[in-house]
Formats: C-alpha cells, sequence, structure tokens
C-alpha cells in the first residue's frame, strides 16, 4: 500500500529484490508472448553473457545474491527452494522455449515485409494503409 502512495520512499526495498533466474525465464517467456517479444532478445543476450562468465569462472559482484540462491543458501524472501540443477535445468527450458519464439516471430516479420513489398502493386487497396489515389494528394 505504501508503494503506491509514495513510490520514491519504497525504491530501496525494489532494488533488494532477486527473482531466481529459472523464475525470470518464465516470466519474460510470458511478457514476451503478451506483445513483446523483443523481451526475448533481451533476455537471450544476458542468459548468453552470464553463461560466458560462468564458464570463463569470472565473478560477477552484481550477481552474489543469486550465487547464493543457486549455492543453497536460503533467502528471506524464497517460498520454495529448489537444487542449483533444477534451477538451471528450468531456466533453460525457458531460455529455449524464447529462441524459439523469437526465431518464429522474426521469420513472420520478414515474411510479412517481403510478401507486402513484392506485392504490394497486385493486392487489393483494402490491404494497403493508403489508397491508390492517397499519393496524389500527399505529393509523395
Amino acid at each position: 500500500l505504501k508503494l503506491f502512495c509514495c513510490p520514491l520512499l519504497e525504491v530501496e526495498t525494489f532494488v533488494n529484490i532477486v527473482m531466481r533466474d529459472d523464475k525470470l525465464a518464465r516470466l519474460l517467456f510470458f511478457v514476451g508472448c503478451a506483445g513483446l517479444p523483443w523481451l526475448w532478445a533481451v533476455h537471450l543476450m544476458y542468459y548468453l553473457e552470464k553463461k560466458r562468465k560462468r564458464a570463463a569462472g569470472e565473478d560477477d559482484e552484481s550477481n552474489n545474491d543469486q550465487d547464493a540462491l543457486l549455492n543453497g543458501e536460503s533467502s528471506s524472501d524464497s517460498e520454495d527452494d529448489a537444487p542449483a540443477e533444477q534451477i538451471l535445468l528450468l531456466e533453460k527450458k525457458w531460455v529455449k522455449r524464447e529462441s524459439v519464439a523469437l526465431i518464429l516471430v522474426v521469420f513472420a516479420w520478414v515474411s510479412w515485409i517481403v510478401v507486402f513489398q513484392i506485392l504490394k502493386d497486385s493486392l487489393p487497396s483494402w490491404l494497403l494503409v493508403r489508397g491508390e489515389n492517397d499519393a496524389e494528394r500527399t505529393g509523395w
């Protein structure tokens, strides 16, 4: 309730919230399905960078709380404890789904652009944003 009354005073509480990676991946998948598929690309880049850092053994200071969750340490707001392997497998599952969905959306978008550019002269005018005579009125 305090959040809606004075959001500037509650910023510190949101900075300290740590979400498990598998739950974050699941949330971003559904948000992408709701109409923001570019979030899939952003999360895919984040995941690949995190995976590269993990493989290289680099420590990320901003990810210490997340590493604590993966190593089995308890968090004050975690309601269910899952093993680190299960978290990584669930995250990988959602990232794969995001990747496939992103490829399908990009393919559909590019196909739509190509079809409408190639067939723009043979399509009926009701499918176009502007009619056949609009070019004369606009000067283009």
